[in-house]
């Protein structure tokens, strides 16, 4: 025992998982392009984002183009206009880029915001985290989703709780364009106003005044006007102004209502993988087209007043977030099924309770106060209360979530309890990091 702790003091960490990041580089490199290239996976979701790229350069309007939203179909229908039809070597591009650079940013915002040295292991860790190297196989919008809110994270940890009217009329312009790709981060503007209030307040802030507002006004201002040229843009390409999408209704409802596999007025069925994955497959039909957003709004809400009880089911979609589920679609991979549910066990038993740690000392403590972590937070675990909430939903904020764990088991090695140096503990993870997760995803890629 105390051979193996004097080899773990020699180990640079820092150095050792800087190496393992750029081998993580190559690794999601050979995925993307060579052994699970995007356009031999297109069905479901992955053909509905291909076919309203289509219909936009062949000028087909339909009030399908704008069910969901529309920010990777407008990347897909560049691609295959100007580069080699169906090879989406621009989308596969981008989706490289992004994925090799949201380890660094959440490690350099980590490292900020708590003041520790620990970019790169942070940076290790997360890009080998394959739930998000899995969603760089498809054409999916997980990636560029979770970019955009990590680099929202970033640009907090360097704002310092300092919102100037420059600054927040970015910070609205980088959470709109996180909203084109999906929805996930839609409950960031209501827990950023309440936990900038509540910040300001408790630093003797009177509540009306113009300094506390001036900001707020700035990121509505931002965000309201990128989505009116944005929904004018839809106008123009899509023949529709919706700027976010219609799907909000269809999605209501299935959180709020008993049936889940939905068939519309055009013969159209819908149904969530969680609720797929849980077995809830009875079916209800309707006479309404699913993009009536409105008509599934109302529906859900008659739901609930039949049963206010439902109202607590939503725990259950929470809960489905970080255990019960398996993420869709690369849990239907046959080259990659045991590792997803390897990696599922792995993320209940040890990240989920690490990232629980680090809730209960993050919101004692002083860091609390940075306004963006704590918005991105809350954000994130509001939304599956409302809406659906599965693995795939929480995948986007694992830039999040995972550095969080680390930081809540080395608060657990540093307690009297074990009494262990906080470099230490941050070797210890990363060697069961390595062991656990690492090894057997570059084996899974690369030998399989």
């Amino acid at each position: 025992m105390e051979h193996l702790k004097k080899i773990f003091e020699k180990i640079d960490y820092n150095k050792c998982s800087f190496w393992l990041y750029l081998f993580g580089c190559y690794l999601i490199c050979y995925f993307i392009f060579f052994d699970h290239p995007l356009e031999e996976y297109l069905f479901s979701d992955m053909k509905i984002y291909l076919r309203r790229a289509i219909y936009l350069l062949e000028g087909k309007n339909s009030p399908y183009n704008t069910f969901h939203t529309t920010g990777l179909a407008y990347i897909i229908a560049i691609d295959e206009k100007f580069f080699v039809k169906d090879k989406f070597y621009l989308t596969k591009t981008i989706f490289y880029f992004m994925s090799i650079l949201i380890p660094v940013m959440s490690g350099l915002a980590f490292q900020n915001i708590f003041n520790k040295k620990i970019l790169w292991p942070i940076a290790a860790i997360i890009i080998f985290h394959f739930q998000l190297i899995g969603f760089s196989g498809y054409l999916m919008a997980e990636i560029p989703s979770s970019f955009f809110i990590t680099l929202i994270l970033l640009i907090g940890s360097y704002y310092k709780n300092s919102f100037s009217f420059v600054k927040c009329l970015l910070l609205g312009l980088i959470f709109s364009l996180s909203l084109i790709f999906k929805g996930n981060i839609a409950f960031f503007l209501p827990s950023f106003i309440l936990t900038f209030i509540f910040y300001n307040r408790s630093i003797g802030q009177k509540i009306l005044s113009l300094k506390l507002f001036k900001p707020i006004f700035a990121i509505l201002i931002s965000i309201t006007t990128f989505f009116l040229i944005y929904g004018g843009i839809n106008k123009k390409f899509f023949g529709y102004f919706h700027p976010l999408g219609t799907v909000g209704g269809v999605n209501f409802y299935m959180a709020k209502c008993p049936k889940k596999k939905m068939i519309d007025s055009e013969g159209r069925n819908l149904i969530s993988p969680v609720h797929y994955q849980l077995g809830q497959t009875d079916e209800v039909k309707f006479n309404e087209p699913f993009y009536n957003s409105k008509y599934f709004y109302l529906k859900a809400i008659k739901c609930l007043l039949d049963d206010p009880k439902r109202i607590f089911y939503a725990f259950n979609d929470l809960s489905h977030m970080f255990d019960g589920t398996y993420v869709w679609p690369l849990v239907m991979s046959k080259k990659y099924s045991q590792l997803v549910h390897w990696l599922q066990n792995f993320y209940a038993l040890l990240v989920f309770p690490g990232f629980l740690i680090f809730l209960l000392i993050f919101f004692r403590g002083e860091a609390y106060r940075n306004i963006i972590l704590t918005s991105l937070i809350l954000g994130s675990l509001i939304l599956p209360l409302v809406f659906v909430g599965d693995v795939r939903y929480r995948s986007v904020f694992d830039p999040i979530f995972m550095p969080g764990a680390l930081l809540g088991w080395i608060h657990i090695g540093n307690s009297s309890l074990f009494g262990l140096k906080e470099d230490m503990m941050i070797k210890f993870c990363f060697f069961i990091y390595f062991l656990l997760c690492i090894i057997p995803v570059s084996y899974n890629i690369l030998l399989v």
